[in-house]
């Protein structure tokens, strides 16, 4: 068995905060999966707030926007415009 130290948990670090955001980014995928009906608001929100943008192209960069209320995306969709 290897001894722990504080120099040789550096390396162990960034593959724990790696499997943190993987385990968040599949509860958030679970959670919209789960939701349907709120995805589907959503998506009719970021339609209404922008809509002449490419909705496939703003999600394939920016996923976390399916992630806000409707009540926001209408905010900073006003706050565009």
């Amino acid at each position: 068995m290897l001894p722990l130290s504080a120099a040789s948990l550096v390396y162990y670090i960034p593959v724990a905060d790696t499997l943190m955001l993987l385990h968040c980014v599949r509860c958030a995928q679970a959670k919209l999966a789960l939701d349907v009906e709120g995805v589907a608001a959503r998506l009719v929100a970021l339609k209404a707030a922008w809509p002449g943008a490419d909705l496939s192209a703003l999600l394939t960069q920016f996923p976390k926007a399916l992630m806000f209320t409707p009540e926001e995306i209408a905010v900073e969709g006003a706050k565009v415009r």
